[in-house]
């Protein structure tokens, strides 16, 4: 069998490996309240729901749907496809073993990328979540691999048309391909290609944006239901609308994510920078692009947003390939006994976990869906989902309306606080409220929750965040109150309604009153 063959098998072995042990950390319980959304839009999508979050990740959420027609269950799917793609990192960080590496030395090297993309807490919480973080640092990692190969002209029109189709992944990846195809074109002095690639990589972008604009409904619905997102929650939160004011504090959040996400592996960066300065490392300018990647998107991120780790996958996928890439091609030369060596360190710094202390990125997904068991488990068992009206306060990344929407589908939910980026809400509809996984605009403010059951008789509410409740519930509402205890000895509010009483919610909170009060 030929060295290439063996190269393939030993890579396609490598990504299984890696698929599998993700595949077994699937956690029970979603933990993003953005993973509700993209699992929500493979089978509905929706933007003015939030299905999926806005611009839409069209192509992510069409991988989904591939697979969901083969698996039965949207979260399952796209949790698949960030499983394939930290597989997809740890087959290609390696790569083909450069000249003059013994076997073992070669074994050892592919295995710290397997193991890094199996123990590093940062490809741990994304690499098994329903999101398109994992998606986008693959991607990214291996666009980059491309262009690090020099490619002539042919080569450079099919990256730009593959750079503008990843954007239906995420969009960042649009961005930063074209500006390193840019970089590229004023390297080589090569102006004239400016155009072809131009059009090339707006081919690309039509094959995801006109089915995207399609199923929104044409652009006027698009640009309503995905403006405010992008100009409130995005560009309003950047350095260049907001200022430098807590600059340095979201620059010390991700470098301190950074070196959690790299846990032992940080020790080989340093190496592969340390010889890549003394121009040690071998074929660098290939390898560097990768370097170069890793920066763009820290810098993207650094000055546009950052509200989650799950960003940095862009960074710490391409930054660990090109110092792993370097540190193997830097050893190829040396004896067959510290290649192993070298090897061996590389595979155990890789396997070693966080860093930084109170785990940072890995958030117990476990402990997560144990404590959302124990406070629906007492609710779906104790209550009558057609006289019973379920409470959540605000959107909290690891609870929120879709966490107990999914959960009690039987029963009606309502969100207190008011969220602008659900076009579906407005002046005469402000809160959002949920039934059979279907969120819906509901009001006016203020609203007779008698209104949202079924049958139109309401005889308790159960509002179930077990540590907000004063902020959320008037005080006039303690003669109603009951205690209901979890088997996790947390305490859910209960409001049991009683004869000549009403519960409303006004402005934002829960108030109770006598139907005869004035």
């Amino acid at each position: 069998m030929r060295t290439p063959h063996r190269t393939t098998l030993l890579r396609l072995g490598v990504a299984a490996c890696v698929f599998a042990g993700l595949c077994s950390a699937f956690p029970e319980q979603a933990w993003h309240w953005d993973e509700f959304q993209l699992a929500y839009a493979v089978r509905d999508f929706d933007l003015a729901r939030h299905q999926p979050h806005p611009p839409g990740y069209y192509l992510f959420v069409v991988a989904g749907r591939a697979l969901d027609a083969l698996l039965g269950d949207p979260f399952l799917a796209l949790r698949c496809v960030s499983g394939l793609a930290i597989a997809a990192f740890a087959s290609m960080a390696i790569g083909a073993p450069a000249a003059g590496t013994t076997p073992i030395a070669r074994g050892l090297w592919v295995a710290a990328a397997a193991g890094f993309g199996l123990a590093s807490p940062l490809t741990q919480r994304f690499g098994v979540a329903a999101l398109t973080y994992a998606a986008e640092g693959a991607i990214w990692m291996g666009w980059l691999l491309a262009l690090g190969q020099r490619p002539r002209a042919r080569g450079r029109l099919v990256l730009a048309a593959t750079a503008g189709l990843a954007g239906g992944v995420r969009p960042t990846l649009a961005l930063w391909a074209g500006a390193m195809l840019l970089f590229d074109v004023a390297r080589r002095r090569d102006w004239r290609s400016l155009a072809g690639l131009g059009l090339a990589g707006a081919a690309g972008g039509a094959l995801w944006v006109i089915p995207l604009l399609w199923e929104s409904g044409g652009i006027a619905a698009y640009r309503a239901d995905a403006g405010p997102l992008a100009v409130g929650n995005i560009w309003n939160g950047s350095v260049f609308v907001a200022g430098f004011d807590g600059w340095r504090t979201r620059l010390a959040d991700m470098g301190l994510d950074l070196l959690t996400a790299l846990g032992g592996l940080v020790a080989v960066v340093v190496a592969a920078l340390a010889l890549r300065v003394r121009k040690r490392a071998a074929e660098p300018v290939a390898y560097d692009v990768l370097l170069q990647g890793a920066a763009l998107a820290f810098g993207f991120y650094a000055l546009v947003i950052y509200d989650t780790a799950g960003y940095l996958m862009a960074v710490v996928l391409p930054l660990a390939a090109w110092a792993l890439r370097s540190a193997a091609a830097s050893a190829a030369n040396w004896p067959a006994r510290n290649q192993a060596a070298a090897a061996g360190a590389a595979l155990v710094l890789a396997v070693v976990g966080t860093l930084a202390p109170d785990d940072r990125i890995d958030p117990h997904y476990a402990e997560h869906a144990r404590l959302l068991d124990a406070r629906f488990a007492p609710v779906r068992a104790g209550f009558d989902p057609r006289s019973t009206l379920l409470i959540t306060s605000r959107e909290y990344w690891d609870y929120a309306l879709r966490h107990v929407a999914h959960a009690l589908p039987e029963f009606t939910t309502l969100q207190l606080a008011k969220d602008p980026y659900f076009t579906i809400s407005n002046a005469a509809q402000p809160y959002l409220s949920a039934r059979q996984r279907r969120i819906a605009a509901v009001g006016p403010d203020p609203l007779d929750l008698a209104t949202l059951t079924p049958s139109g008789r309401l005889a308790q509410v159960v509002y179930m965040v077990p540590f907000d409740a004063q902020e959320f519930i008037a005080r006039a509402c303690g003669e109603l109150a009951e205690a209901l205890q979890t088997s996790s000895d947390e305490t859910l509010p209960v409001l049991r309604l009683r004869p000549g009483w009403r519960i409303e919610a006004r402005n934002q909170r829960l108030h109770c009153a006598r139907s005869d009060a004035r």
